[in-house]
């Protein structure tokens, strides 16, 4: 497998072909630690059945970091603007498909003690996961990333053949 290389911004994740084994133990991992985290919550609450889906999805709020994404398309390429505040280049993996890009991000979060009474605190997640499927396939040794100001942009130009058959 053939590594692409960002050019458009020093500072951007570097694509890489999907090497298919390592991506799925990784969601695999993933949905392991979502899994843990649901049960926890559901021995939290006693161990009353119905509310799977609940715990599922605070389990999953409370472990990724939810993050706003647009994917554009014009007749040359595919665009992607992610906005991921709080995350440098070297907390991201960015993973290149032909039809499907994947975005997994891990960032340290370093906590503070004071000697004072804690009131209130917001929890913000530490990781992101997000697998796009593409609607056309891209040329994958071509893909361009580059982040900025917490806006990940990537520029995905699309297959010869999708560019052809789109035309006739």
């Amino acid at each position: 497998m053939e590594k692409a290389v960002a050019t458009q911004a020093a500072r951007a994740p570097s694509p890489r072909f999907g090497d298919l084994e390592s991506l799925q133990a990784k969601i695999q991992e993933l949905n392991e630690a979502i899994a843990r985290r649901a049960f926890e919550i559901f021995e939290s609450r006693g161990s009353i059945d119905g509310r799977h889906i609940e715990d599922w999805i605070q389990a999953e709020a409370e472990l990724f970091h939810p993050f706003h994404m647009e994917l554009q398309e014009t007749d040359e390429v595919l665009q992607l603007r992610a906005e991921i505040p709080g995350f440098t280049e070297k907390d991201l993996e960015l993973t290149v498909e032909p039809q499907c890009l994947t975005l997994t991000g891990n960032r340290e979060t370093v906590s503070e003690n004071s000697s004072g009474k804690t009131l209130y605190r917001d929890a913000c997640a530490s990781q992101i996961y997000r697998r796009i499927e593409l609607p056309t396939p891209i040329q994958t040794n071509a893909v361009v990333a580059s982040l900025k100001n917490g806006i990940l942009d990537v520029w995905m130009p699309k297959a010869k053949q999708a560019e052809e058959s789109a035309s006739k």
